[in-house]
């Protein structure tokens, strides 16, 4: 069997392709337990063949390493120029992130269209393609967390938690305010991307949605006027990085 990994600044995460290239259940760790993980040591040892992104540096890809048998395949990507129909426009390829190349793969997989890929996890990454496959190109920004995080380290050192926010038009909390500021600023980056794809190609993008706050932010678009008017449609797809995962397998001789 093959198993998909996905080691990303915070989690890891995993899945066995199965026939058809249907993912199986994902699973996911802390990056910290890579090691010691019995779920994802008994992953390890099932599959003959695993196919592994990572972004979270060399110490953990060797922490990885350490847990794969001798006899087990392991192929880890790197960004390309091009593959699996997507072409990749960065100054240079091999310097984009791979976890947003197999993100990429992904979205042009499922969709073929001009699409903006958005993952929403411990940074905020919003990246183009058009209707040719190509990667025109993306933003970087904080996640939801690190906005937060950077508020409370840096001004009034509140303690917010996000399951308590009120999600309102004006805030008349402080905490509220926080929170709604750093939604804002997510949603804004993601509604000029938008509007820039829109111009670019002619035609509204789809929006693929991806990441721990994906359905946060999903909800924060469907609200905002200003940032649908050049969307297509908001869709949210689990495991992007893993789907992109099992595309390039394919590809691999």
């Amino acid at each position: 069997m093959t198993l998909l990994v996905d080691i990303g600044n915070s989690r890891t995460k995993w899945a066995f392709k199965q026939e058809g290239g249907v993912l199986g259940p994902m699973h996911a760790c802390e990056n910290a337990d890579i090691a010691n993980h019995q779920d994802l040591r008994q992953a390890v040892n099932q599959s003959s063949r695993i196919v592994l992104a990572c972004v979270a540096g060399e110490d953990l890809l060797q922490q990885f390493k350490t847990l794969v048998p001798k006899k087990t395949a392991l192929h880890v990507m790197q960004p390309q120029a091009e593959t699996c129909g997507v072409f990749n426009g960065y100054e240079k390829p091999q310097t984009l992130g791979v976890d947003r190349w197999a993100a990429l793969l992904g979205a042009w997989g499922m969709h073929r269209a001009p699409c903006l890929v958005v993952n929403a996890g411990t940074a905020i990454t919003v990246d183009a393609l058009n209707a040719e496959g190509e990667f025109l190109g993306g933003t970087i920004s904080p996640g939801l967390g690190l906005m937060l995080q950077s508020l409370k380290t840096n001004t009034a050192r509140l303690n917010v938690d996000i399951n308590a926010i009120e999600d309102e038009e004006f805030p008349v909390r402080t905490s509220d305010a926080m929170y709604m500021g750093c939604l804002n600023a997510a949603v804004g980056a993601i509604g000029t991307m938008a509007m820039n794809l829109a111009r670019h190609c002619g035609a509204m993008p789809e929006v693929v949605l991806s990441g721990g706050n994906a359905q946060v932010l999903k909800n924060a678009l469907q609200r905002m006027p200003f940032a649908n008017l050049h969307v297509k449609s908001v869709i949210m797809t689990e495991n992007l990085v893993l789907q992109g995962l099992a595309l390039w397998e394919k590809e691999i001789v």
